[in-house]
């Protein structure tokens, strides 16, 4: 009964509001007796029981919705010193307001202020905190530090990983909800307050890339035959033909390893959302000097280089000769010291370290 009342509520999710939908279906669902209603970690979806089936079937799909939020505003990631009761108090004050702007409903109790509207959420943890008016409030979902299998406090580099995951879903998403027609309505507003609560260049540029490359995506052409026996028709996976692609690395002597390193992380993002046959790492300088090839699901690691002075031209002209541009994208990491180039056929995105006013074509990325 209650996996079956779970099931409708992402199911609507996945139909009226896919960016909710796809990011749900990834929680694996787990019933706890100390949850006072829900949460999530960041992996799980935890509820309890009773109170999930005190509450109406729309309202069950917009507390769903909230606790998606909780993951994709990172909230069991940003936390840090912070007060949990406050931080979800806090949580829950941007996410409803949110979801009420968009339709959703919420159970009795659900935190809603106009004042925080458009806010981040440790500018209004900085509020409640202070007014110390919220002790005894129950709110009605919760966020719960990300934590191991064993319960063991994350290391850093396995939160940054998390955080990496993250990102790629909701991309992966994003994507789904474009696709399905639902991009252009609530959920791009809703999209455009994601980016702003937590957006970084990396994410940036992986949008960017998701726009010029074909994605495997959920629709209703082939339903998903798991679900069929419970009366539930559920979109399947369509995967897309892939593409290639080719990043271009300045390795002049204005390069350092944190620049390279920031590149790497951009590279993480991008690699596992992007439906990629061949990847392309050019390394150049006023040459191509290196190049390394990586096929579909490799893992793609730089190598930190350094050289001379800069010219963007040989790697079109690499492109052309080599590759017959026949590419989707070509990124170019550069800190932008350098006249411009001829415009090639694909696009090109500029991921720079410093502001230029070199760039005549293409899309520019500044990563910080």
């Amino acid at each position: 009964m209650i996996i079956q009342e779970m099931t409708k509520a992402r199911t609507e999710l996945i139909i009226k509001h896919p960016f909710f939908g796809k990011l749900a279906l990834g929680m694996k669902i787990v019933e706890r007796d100390d949850i006072d209603t829900m949460a999530v970690d960041g992996t799980h979806l935890f509820y309890n029981k009773e109170w999930v089936l005190s509450i109406t079937h729309k309202e069950r799909v917009g507390v769903i919705a909230h606790e998606v939020l909780h993951i994709v505003f990172k909230h069991h990631l940003r936390r840090k010193d912070r007060c949990p009761h406050y931080w979800n108090v806090a949580g829950d004050y941007v996410i409803n307001a949110v979801l009420f702007e968009h339709g959703f409903i919420l159970p009795d109790g659900g935190l809603f202020d106009r004042q925080y509207i458009n806010q981040k959420t440790e500018t209004v943890y900085n509020q409640v905190f202070k007014d110390k008016e919220h002790d005894d409030i129950q709110t009605v979902g919760e966020v719960i530090d990300a934590t191991g299998e064993d319960g063991e406090e994350l290391k850093e580099s396995e939160l940054k990983e998390m955080e990496q995951e993250i990102n790629v879903q909701v991309l992966q998403a994003e994507q789904s909800a474009k696709s399905m027609g639902k991009g252009g309505d609530a959920t791009k507003g809703m999209l455009d307050i994601v980016k702003e609560q937590s957006v970084s260049w990396e994410d940036v540029l992986a949008n960017l890339v998701l726009d010029k490359v074909p994605t495997n995506d959920y629709n209703f052409n082939n339903v998903n035959r798991r679900f069929v026996y419970q009366n539930l028709y559920l979109p399947s996976c369509e995967k897309k033909p892939s593409a290639k692609g080719v990043i271009a690395l300045d390795i002049s002597g204005s390069i350092c390893r944190e620049d390279m390193a920031m590149m790497q992380d951009a590279v993480n993002n991008i690699v596992p959302v992007a439906n990629f046959e061949e990847l392309t790492i050019l390394y150049c300088d006023d040459a191509v000097r290196h190049i390394d090839t990586f096929g579909a699901n490799e893992e793609v690691e730089l190598t930190y280089m350094s050289g001379g002075g800069t010219d963007y031209e040989p790697v079109i002209k690499y492109i052309d000769k080599e590759l017959d541009n026949d590419i989707a994208f070509l990124i170019y990491l550069t800190d932008g010291y350098c006249y411009p180039c001829s415009e090639p056929d694909y696009p090109v995105i500029w991921a720079t370290t410093m502001t230029s006013q070199f760039f005549k074509f293409g899309d520019i990325v500044e990563v910080a």
